[in-house]
């Protein structure tokens, strides 16, 4: 058993077995998220990175600021320095309130965050969400040649759009067969599944135990035929 708390640590884990194992066969029927939370801020926060992006996007694009404060290209708005004036290619554009407003924001976030390292529950937090590394899509690249069986599970939709979710993820991934189910057929003892492969139904379950028997009755008789 290899006890793991989130989607990176599985991922990590992942590799460290294929690394130290060759594996033959392949079961892959748990439901990963796709994403994890990359980070956590205030929305003033928030304000004050984008503020930063914005002037720093000015300083690398000389023919966009052609004019700005000595001191501020120097030491950066985080000083407290002001932005003056940018002209843009074009056109002269007056930023001097604008540049007072990044700084006066960036200085106010950076205190805030002196005085209170820890983010305060009397504040509204928005979440970074970064997308997940495809398990299964690891384990068949650190596994080409191992037998693979997926597994899909949705909720509420027809038995063509399952049948054929089900097929496009068997073909993706070099599954011998998806076992697909829908969330609406699931209750109790009843667990109702299809076998698909290559978007045709090849067997029909009722239960867990007729999933399992199934799987293990094509795996051992030929590679899932």
């Amino acid at each position: 058993m290899y006890p793991i708390s989130d989607t990176r640590e599985l991922e990590a884990t992942v590799r460290s077995i294929c690394a130290n194992v060759e594996l033959d066969y392949i079961i892959h029927c748990m439901a990963v998220s796709d994403f994890y939370v990359a980070d956590v801020k205030t929305p003033e926060q928030l304000s004050a990175d984008m503020a930063r992006s914005v002037v720093d996007y000015m300083r690398s694009h000389p023919g966009l600021v052609s004019e700005q404060n000595e001191d501020t290209a120097e030491t950066g708005i985080e000083t407290g320095k002001e932005i003056n004036e940018v002209k843009c290619k074009d056109t002269d554009i007056e930023m001097e309130r604008f540049g007072a407003y990044l700084q006066g924001l960036l200085t106010s976030v950076d205190e805030s965050q002196k005085e209170k390292p820890k983010l305060s529950s009397r504040h509204d937090l928005m979440l970074s969400l970064k997308r997940t590394q495809k398990i299964i899509g690891l384990l068949r690249e650190l596994n080409p040649d191992a037998v693979m069986v997926g597994f899909k599970l949705l909720n509420d939709v027809t038995r063509d759009e399952l049948i054929r979710v089900a097929g496009n993820l068997g073909n993706t991934y070099g599954c011998e067969f998806v076992v697909a189910n829908d969330m609406q057929d699931i209750s109790g003892n009843r667990h109702k599944a299809l076998i698909v492969r290559d978007m045709q139904v090849i067997e029909t379950m009722e239960n867990k135990r007729e999933i399992a028997e199934e799987i293990a009755k094509r795996l051992l008789d030929g590679n899932g035929k």
